[in-house]
């Protein structure tokens, strides 16, 4: 067995396993983003609090909620005037239409697919042109 075949299957058994990751990582990702469906977008006021510092307010079919800003947050939600946030039962907050589980999910299953991919096709013209 010379170097190219070996070559050749490393490539392979990584496109493969790649492949395999990348499809299992991305049917988490689509169980996380059904899990993580009942998020509405909702307009919030940003209030200034001389105790607790900048709070936002909004209502909702349960009654009006608030939420302390910390300093990420604060920077995170842009024009105060216009701030939109994203709003769950009971009160719950984001400032991000969708969940850092779900993104980081999306990105393995894309990245685990295209090493994947890249090297099968790696491996099937190394096996084309050997012959």
């Amino acid at each position: 067995m010379d170097g190219l075949e070996v070559a050749n299957l490393a490539l392979e058994i990584i496109g493969w396993v790649g492949v395999a990751g990348g499809i299992v990582a991305l049917a988490v990702a689509l169980v996380v983003h059904a899990a993580d469906n009942g998020w509405a977008e909702t307009s919030v006021v940003v209030v200034d609090d001389d105790e607790r510092g900048a709070v936002v307010r909004w209502l909702d079919s349960e009654g009006m909620h608030e939420h302390e800003l910390s300093e990420h947050e604060h920077g995170a939600l842009g024009d105060p005037d216009e701030a939109v946030a994203w709003t769950n039962t009971g009160g719950r907050i984001r400032f991000e239409r969708r969940s850092h589980a779900l993104r980081v999910w999306w990105m393995i299953a894309l990245l685990l697919l295209g090493i994947g991919v890249v090297s099968l096709v790696v491996s099937l013209v190394i096996s084309l042109t050997a012959s």
